[in-house]
């Protein structure tokens, strides 16, 4: 695990974590004249592995700025400067623990993920509360990496061993009448095009809900859902898009030409292109170096939203 500090105006800070326990953090600017010391350094803050991390994302972060989970079900914050123990700490899982992930435009919003197959949000101010004051339910399978959107409050997404990389909306009304009895109302949208499970995924810091995601099957993904799914909740009502809008519409940059052009798809493709309803899949993909655009076999059309 690693995460850079975003405080402004402060020191330039790198935080790592791995399997063998041990929670490290560096002065980057130091680190050639310190011969590479840490400046702060926890041998095995969780037992056992520290499976993810992440600083404080506002420019005025709180006390402690760093939090931590692993595998004891904890989850720890620090104070860098305050030493190799810990500030606070909270259980938040009875299982493994295996992302955190802190609001960028609140301080006190922090999302945990892990082998529970559900997301809990915690408030920082409110530690000493046994459940969170969130628990979004829509994953069959591990959820192993969290992240909040940066450009709008209240949205976030998580991806996970059941292959689908799902968006959530915690700001979100009603699902639609169409939608599977005991879908959590705050899932917006779920990418089913990865053929295996999800390992990764980042938020573009320049275009809205636009992400990349990797996964089991060796193959990357750059994609973004159809307009109609996001755009409808700037002007404060919810649109009812229906199957299609909420499970398999998306945009995505690639057209034959070279071009940046968008899509209307009705499947997700994973290698290839994949069609559903006479339109073209809704993601670009490479497979380890293949061309996007070869088809070479057409990977399941995306699915429904399914209930955790």
């Amino acid at each position: 695990a690693l995460d850079w500090s975003a405080a402004s105006g402060s020191l330039l800070l790198l935080a790592s974590g791995s399997n063998d326990g041990r929670l490290c953090v560096w002065q980057v600017e130091d680190a050639p004249r310190c011969g590479g010391a840490c400046l702060l350094e926890a041998v095995s803050p969780h037992g056992g592995a520290l499976c993810g991390l992440a600083f404080a994302k506002s420019p005025s972060p709180p006390a402690a700025p760093l939090a931590t989970v692993g595998d004891d079900g904890m989850m720890r914050f620090w104070d860098v400067r305050g030493g190799s123990t810990p500030v606070t700490e909270k259980r938040v899982s009875t299982g493994e623990v295996l992302s955190v992930a802190w609001s960028y435009q609140s301080d006190n919003m922090i999302a945990t993920c892990g082998k529970e197959s559900g997301i809990n949000i915690w408030d920082f101010r409110m530690t000493h509360n046994k459940w969170p004051i969130r628990r979004l339910q829509g994953h069959e399978g591990d959820i192993v990496v969290v992240h909040w959107a940066p450009f709008r409050s209240g949205v976030l997404a998580s991806c996970s061993t059941d292959g689908r990389l799902n968006i959530w909306d915690l700001q979100a009304e009603d699902p639609p009448d169409d939608s599977i009895e005991g879908t959590a109302k705050e899932l917006i949208f779920s990418h089913a095009g990865h053929t295996a499970g999800v390992s990764d995924f980042a938020w573009s810091s320049t275009d809205e809900f636009l992400l990349c995601s990797v996964g089991e099957d060796n193959c990357l993904h750059i994609w973004q859902p159809n307009s109609d799914v996001y755009e409808c909740e700037e002007g404060g009502a919810r649109e009812d898009v229906g199957q299609e809008g909420r499970e398999g519409r998306e945009d995505s940059d690639g057209g034959g030409d070279g071009a940046s052009g968008r899509t209307d798809g009705g499947a997700v493709a994973c290698s290839g292109v994949a069609q559903e309803s006479g339109r073209d899949a809704g993601a670009v993909s490479t497979d380890g170096g293949s061309a996007g655009g070869e088809n070479e076999g057409e990977p399941p059309a995306a699915k429904r939203p399914r209930s955790g």
